[in-house]
């Protein structure tokens, strides 16, 4: 997704959360970190921080719409 968005701004912070899952799930599978659920839930949320952060950067780097003009009746 994030090389589909690289002409737009703030395309980084949606590869940068990929990545994250990307490292998430190798933790998960390699099981590195104990397998408690404490240890998923934790890098589960870590992901969905960052997942959060990038589609917020990813909206406000968008166009922004054009003033509404009012018509004044004289």
């Amino acid at each position: 997704m994030a090389l589909r968005l690289k002409p737009h701004n703030g395309w980084g912070w949606v590869l940068v959360s990929g990545l994250v899952a990307i490292a998430a799930g190798a933790l998960i599978a390699l099981k590195l970190p104990s397998s408690a659920t404490f240890t998923i839930g934790l890098l589960i949320g870590i992901k969905m921080i960052f997942a959060g952060w990038s589609f917020i950067v990813l909206a406000l780097s968008g166009p922004r719409p054009a003033p509404k003009t009012t018509l004044r009746v004289v």
